[in-house]
């Protein structure tokens, strides 16, 4: 089975808008992106079983019930699209050889990049910290400063929001994305999970939410913006998780 052609066509739009007798033009509610179509063409290399069996396998094997699942091209390794069966199976059959036209929806409209291309760095406490790092992955460090400052990538077209895990000791830990600060009153020992999810507005200390102190949570803008991890004395690991999004 081989790729002959796809096309990625742009998310459908929804439009909220409003038509009002004696008012020329319309209220405009705003506009929302909605699902993508994905338009694939693949041929099947004759083999020793029937065209109709094969076609049936590929149908069962894109079950359209099913959930949702990762999609990649080899011209976008890095990109994900979350996709699914949708419409009927178009079929040109020429003996044992055919082509398969499918067409797939994804509910999700961005395609998704891990943002993981950045070597582990690694600290201690004779290093002078600088604004010029660049980010995520697995960084450990020795917190000898007042605050770590990083500057955070974002390739993507939407907002980013990253989740932060920090795997160890202090206290009073405190994200600041793009000037607006998040943190908490937490007291962690050696060997703690602290977790800050800007998406969801939280921070948990091993799995319990924890009181907030600040509670500005931020995403990471389309190209990126400078970030500052703060937290008061001990040593420990920490991650950065979020994807790029691209339309």
């Amino acid at each position: 089975m081989n790729l002959l052609k796809y096309v990625i066509h742009p998310p459908e739009l929804r439009e909220y808008e409003e038509e009002i007798s004696g008012l020329a033009g319309v209220i405009d509610y705003g506009t929302e992106f909605g699902k993508r179509q994905i338009d694939l063409v693949i041929d099947i290399t004759p083999n020793s079983k029937p065209f109709k069996l094969r076609q049936s396998e590929i149908y069962t094997w894109l079950n359209p019930t099913l959930p949702a699942g990762p999609l990649v091209f080899d011209e976008m390794p890095n990109i994900t699209y979350m996709a699914k069966l949708t419409s009927r199976i178009g079929i040109q059959q020429f003996n044992r050889y055919g082509t398969i036209e499918l067409t797939m929806k994804c509910t999700d409209p961005f395609g998704r990049e891990e943002a993981t291309d950045t070597p582990t760095l690694k600290y201690d406490t004779g290093l002078l910290y600088d604004t010029g790092l660049m980010y995520p992955n697995e960084t450990q460090f020795t917190i000898s400063v007042p605050r770590l400052p990083m500057y955070m990538q974002n390739r993507g077209f939407e907002d980013a929001y990253p989740v932060i895990t920090y795997t160890g000791s202090g206290s009073n830990p405190r994200l600041t994305i793009n000037g607006k600060t998040a943190g908490s009153a937490s007291t962690l020992a050696p060997g703690d999970v602290l977790v800050i999810d800007t998406l969801n507005g939280r921070i948990t200390k091993n799995g319990a939410l924890q009181t907030l102190t600040h509670s500005d949570f931020a995403p990471i803008p389309p190209g990126g913006c400078e970030c500052f991890f703060e937290i008061t004395g001990g040593t420990g690991t920490l991650t950065w998780d979020y994807n790029f999004l691209h339309l």
